[in-house]
């Protein structure tokens, strides 16, 4: 008879850890140079099929971008039909800096506004800082995946990008250095 129970007993709980939804992941954001500001919001943005995107001529470059990010790393294509979710690329004019952006997510849209394509190519760069780190590959490709919704608005601390060269490990010619 305690064999039969036992037996029941596991039967039992195998089928409680089997009978649970599949949760879609959601990827916690770090991103790097931080910026100026974030505001984390209530929901996720779900990628899937049924993603929309849409920009205008400023912005091609960061849109192709992102797009063949998103479709060479997943079994996602962004289509231009109209769909409930969408990808916008929103040209603000009250942004000064050329490479500042505002990057608002929800769980209906997700606006990038910049001034200029270079503030809309940032804010792709953070985008992809918070999506899944498997779309660098092709290896593993997902049918759906979400990103925290959030608001982020950033803009360029100085006004030049520069590099460090560490010149006591890199022993290299000025003209070298200069190429």
């Amino acid at each position: 008879m305690t064999i039969k129970k036992l037996l029941l007993l596991c039967v039992f709980i195998s089928f409680l850890f089997t009978c649970k939804e599949e949760e879609t992941a959601v990827y916690e954001n770090t991103i790097i140079p931080k910026p100026l500001s974030t505001e984390l919001l209530n929901g996720t943005f779900v990628f899937d099929t049924d993603v929309n995107l849409e920009f205008d001529s400023d912005f091609e470059i960061s849109a192709n971008f992102i797009k063949y990010y998103i479709e060479n790393g997943s079994s996602i294509k962004l289509n231009k039909s109209t769909s409930k979710k969408i990808i916008r690329f929103i040209k603000d004019e009250s942004i000064i800096n050329p490479e500042a952006y505002k990057l608002d997510i929800n769980p209906s849209k997700i606006e990038i506004k910049a001034s200029s394509d270079q503030g809309a190519f940032y804010a792709v760069q953070t985008l992809r800082q918070l999506l899944p780190e498997n779309l660098e590959s092709t290896k593993d490709t997902n049918d759906v995946f979400a990103i925290r919704s959030l608001s982020i608005v950033d803009a360029p601390q100085f006004k030049y990008r520069g590099m460090h060269l560490d010149v006591g490990r890199h022993m290299y010619s000025v003209d070298f250095i200069k190429k």
